[in-house]
């Protein structure tokens, strides 16, 4: 994606179902900027201010047998 520039806010929309737990990380200059824990069925919304015109998620399975998970992301921009 070619930089967009003037991104104000992040959706994050997470969805599915897990057997087992698993866990969910969005990361702003490579740290944790919000983590989740999820488990059974996933239905979760990360939402707010966003700067930067990339995001990087980061799943990381915990006990986890089976796994069917959607993301759905939209960066909102200023349009000038």
């Amino acid at each position: 994606m070619a930089n967009q520039g003037n991104i104000y806010a992040l959706r994050i929309h997470l969805s599915g179902k897990l057997d087992g737990e698993a866990k969910i990380a969005l990361l702003a200059n490579a740290q944790p900027y919000r983590v989740e824990t999820i488990h059974n069925q996933v239905s979760l919304i990360w939402e707010g201010d966003w700067y930067a015109d990339k995001a990087v998620i980061r799943y990381e399975p915990v006990s986890v047998k089976s796994r069917r998970i959607s993301i759905r992301y939209r960066f909102s921009d200023l349009v000038l």
